[in-house]
């Protein structure tokens, strides 16, 4: 192993890397549609008591 960076990278953390340069907001909108889907999920709730999310 040399101590030059490029023949040291191994193959599996580039992958995530690549995705997350690729997808930058998927962890920044994760949250906020997770959020939503609740809310969406709770909205037959609200108008049928009697039914459940899901």
């Amino acid at each position: 192993m040399t101590t030059s960076g490029a023949p040291r990278l191994p193959r599996a953390p580039v992958l995530p890397d690549r995705t997350a340069r690729r997808f930058p907001l998927r962890r920044a909108v994760r949250p906020f549609l997770d959020t939503l889907w609740e809310r969406s999920q709770n909205i037959p709730n609200r108008a049928w008591p009697g039914r459940t999310a899901g």
